[in-house]
């Protein structure tokens, strides 16, 4: 992105800690840009953002991304290359939206608004009762327990010969 000067770009991430909560900026505080934690980006013109020496995620399908909440606001990422449904998140997890980790806010046209998706590369902010880790699931993946459906008779009937 070029030398950093405050006046071209800055990158942000707001923190809770107990009853602490503060912008942490870089260069001040703010050194690396760590999977699944969200980030302001703000430039006055158009930049290329370039990670140096960037790793993969180690999180699949059979290993999920475990999501660290704080009690109070926590701004989050996407961690994979891939559109998550956070109520399909809160539903594999079994938890409660108003007793534990809640709905998903996305900053949108100057205000906070609840969405259910969380697109790659983007960020948004839960607020959480309390202390927990969450596995973030892959779209329709299920919590492994088998759901009971009932199901009908398929006959097939073979023509010609």
């Amino acid at each position: 992105m070029g030398e950093w000067k405050k006046s071209s770009w800055r990158i942000l991430r707001y923190t809770t800690s107990g009853d602490n909560n503060a912008w942490t900026e870089y260069p001040n505080g703010l050194t690396t840009i760590e999977q699944g934690k969200g980030y302001f980006v703000n430039a006055n013109t158009a930049k290329e953002i370039t990670l140096t020496n960037p790793t993969s995620p180690t999180s699949y399908r059979s290993n999920l991304f475990r999501m660290t909440f704080v009690k109070g606001w926590n701004q989050v990422g996407n961690p994979y290359t891939v559109t998550i449904n956070w109520d399909d998140v809160l539903e594999f997890n079994k938890i409660d939206k108003e007793a534990t980790v809640g709905h998903l806010y996305l900053f949108s046209a100057g205000s906070y608004n609840p969405s259910p998706q969380l697109a790659p590369g983007t960020g948004g902010f839960v607020f959480a009762a309390r202390d927990t880790i969450i596995q973030i699931s892959f779209p329709d993946q299920t919590s492994g327990g088998r759901i009971s459906k009932s199901t009908s008779a398929l006959s097939i009937a073979t023509v010609g010969s």
